[in-house]
């Protein structure tokens, strides 16, 4: 029995010096593996991009640039505000319940849509949804009087960014990545001439930022958005748009 007891410590030892060299075997594998075999790292910090399809962009683009037009709204901004909302997706729907290819919420659709004389719409048809949002951002921008302030309440609640405003504040950090965010997209549609390759981000902006899912979700409803919405702006070539 003593015996044993004297030969414990260096059994242990032993195992211990075993489960390393396994440890180091199995290190050694993993380095040796092709590059396009490794397994992605779970956690990186990388952000993920894509590009949208072709097809997507394209299909869409003739939609942008009739209610761009109808609403005095540039072109390449409605681009790149869909870009960061949906990633050119149609079904795209978010934690809060906005929906389709500008994120529009029901009950902002619902008002839109009275003014637009649209009793019948779908709020994921990509024909309504643009021109529904296209307005909503251009009744944003001439409300704000800065493309800025526009773009956050877009983002985070009129009635939110109208009270910072009004107080001078500076707007919060999730606004302020959300500016940049359509800022950066912009730059890209712009250079690349409104090409079908350009990078964008695969996930809405909002979803990177749980205070700014927080922020929509404490928004208060203050103000009626029927109330507070203007009529439409005439389309002057309401005449050849084909409807």
């Amino acid at each position: 029995m003593p015996r044993l007891l004297h030969l414990r410590p260096r059994l242990c030892r032993c195992l211990r010096l075993g489960l390393c060299l396994l440890g180091a075997c199995a290190l050694l594998v993993a380095c040796s593996a092709p590059r396009s075999q490794r397994r992605p790292v779970t956690g990186s910090t990388q952000p993920t991009v894509a590009r949208p399809a072709a097809d997507r962009v394209t299909a869409v683009r003739p939609l942008v640039q009739r209610a761009a037009r109808r609403h005095g709204v540039a072109e390449d901004l409605v681009l790149a505000v869909i870009a960061v909302e949906s990633s050119f997706r149609p079904d795209a729907r978010s934690h809060v319940g906005a929906r389709g290819l500008m994120q529009l919420m029901p009950r902002t659709a619902a008002s839109i849509a009275r003014h637009l004389q649209r009793e019948d719409y779908d709020i994921t048809d990509p024909e309504f949804n643009i021109e529904a949002g296209t307005y909503y951002l251009g009744y944003l921008i001439r409300r704000f009087g800065r493309e800025d302030l526009a773009l956050a309440a877009y983002n985070a609640g009129p009635s939110r960014i109208g009270r910072l405003a009004r107080r001078g504040d500076a707007l919060p950090s999730y606004s302020q990545r959300y500016i940049t965010a359509v800022a950066t997209s912009r730059r890209r549609f712009t250079a690349s001439d409104l090409h079908d390759d350009v990078p964008v981000a695969e996930a809405r902006a909002i979803d990177h930022d749980r205070a700014g899912l927080r922020a929509l979700l404490r928004e208060e409803f203050g103000e009626r958005p029927d109330e507070a919405l203007p009529a439409p702006v005439a389309d002057p070539s309401a005449g050849d748009s084909g409807g």
